[in-house]
């Protein structure tokens, strides 16, 4: 009796890491392109999963994901900026930077007749 109840609480332990599985985290800046000034309140999303952040004060992002798979598409976006979508192979090893170029906006003519 003894050694069904070890063999089920083996067998238990194992089904608890299958479930909860691998956990990763991906980190980084998300940064203007044309000044290199960090970006504070940028949306990343990883697209496909429900799982984002916004930026700090610094422009630092933090994802913890589990049981992400491979490759992955990160998608950054702020107000008065071109959307960036980072594809990534594999989990990053370090902290990565992201670089968001501002919008061109044409120039309005607005005119006014009597």
């Amino acid at each position: 009796m003894m050694i069904k109840k070890k063999l089920l609480l083996f067998i238990l332990c194992f089904v608890f890491f299958e479930v909860t599985g691998q956990q990763f985290s991906i980190s980084g800046w998300v940064m203007d392109s044309a000044s290199g000034e960090h970006i504070i309140g940028a949306n990343v999303m990883l697209i496909g999963q429900n799982a984002g952040t916004t930026t700090d004060n610094y422009g630092h992002f933090q994802l913890k994901i589990s049981n992400l798979q491979f490759p992955a598409k990160i998608r950054v976006t702020y107000l008065g900026y071109n959307n960036n979508v980072l594809l990534l192979e594999q989990a990053p090893s370090k902290s990565i930077k992201i670089y968001l170029s501002p919008l061109v906006l044409r120039e309005v003519e607005i005119k006014a007749e009597k």
